[in-house]
């Protein structure tokens, strides 16, 4: 929930930490996982990492109040994939983030990465970023591209005028396409969507902002997450702070792995 964990989300620092669930959204590297080039940046310890841990959705209640929760940035989510998520299985996350007002931001991602880099045209390239996610179950390297479309763009692709391959630049093609040529760009499945909202928090008891990301499916099922961006050399220590930042409030974190995965499967089921 990404992210939720868009909480302007970053990415350059567009779509890092605000879009939280959508880049947890991947489990530990299985076997179709990608083998890809990373930035050497990847392997400093003053590099991005986002610390993301999962809570009861019961939990909005208790964290509402501890934060003092105001008004929510609220968009939906769309992911591009195959019926059966195959990409999604590989390590590659093609998602639109729709808002109410403003541009709409269309993203790439490739997760389990591993080696030294994708070329310096991507990094170069101002809305790249690479980074870490840092969960109790996995610490998985990512690289991605965000790009801006304007709200007739996505507009068009889902009410079938235009085909999904539209929304996404020949950049952000090219960069997949260095890791997976043999995606099916021409017969994506529109997925979603999925009602995000994300609140930014300050709280003097934490040394980072806070992300609060929740999903909520069309079925009435949520998911909510919680993150916080440090760097790789910190994350550690800012994973367990900030487990027992929320255990002193009661709130107990639940495992992470395949919760995201089950969202977007139960999606592409009922469309």
């Amino acid at each position: 929930m990404s992210h939720p964990l868009e909480m302007r989300p970053p990415f350059a620092l567009g779509f890092v930490a605000g879009y939280c669930l959508v880049f947890a959204a991947c489990s530990r590297a299985n076997d179709q996982s990608l083998i890809v080039d990373v930035p050497e940046a990847i392997a400093s310890a003053e590099a991005l990492a986002v610390v993301r841990l999962s809570l009861e959705p019961s939990d909005i209640g208790t964290l509402a109040y501890t934060f003092a929760l105001g008004k929510s940035e609220r968009t939906g989510i769309y992911f591009y994939d195959t019926p059966e998520l195959s990409l999604f299985d590989r390590g590659i996350l093609l998602q639109a983030r729709q808002r109410a007002v403003g541009a709409d931001e269309i993203s790439v991602t490739i997760r389990s990465l591993t080696s030294t880099r994708p070329g310096k045209h991507f990094e170069n390239l101002i809305d790249f970023a690479c980074g870490d996610d840092v969960t109790q179950d996995a610490r998985t390297p990512w690289c991605g591209l965000s790009d801006r479309a304007h709200s007739s763009a996505l507009g068009a692709v889902l009410r079938g005028d235009a085909s999904s391959e539209a929304l996404f630049s020949k950049d952000q093609k090219s960069f997949v396409a260095r890791y997976a040529e043999d995606v099916p760009w021409d017969a994506l499945e529109v997925i979603g969507p999925i009602d995000s909202n994300v609140w930014s928090v300050d709280v003097p008891d934490f040394e980072q902002s806070l992300a609060l990301e929740q999903w909520t499916l069309p079925n009435g099922a949520a998911l909510l997450e919680i993150s916080a961006r440090t760097t790789r050399g910190n994350a550690d220590v800012t994973l367990e702070e900030l487990r027992t930042f929320l255990r002193e409030r009661g709130i107990e974190p639940r495992a992470h792995e395949g919760q995201r995965r089950g969202a977007i499967s139960h999606l592409a089921e009922n469309e």
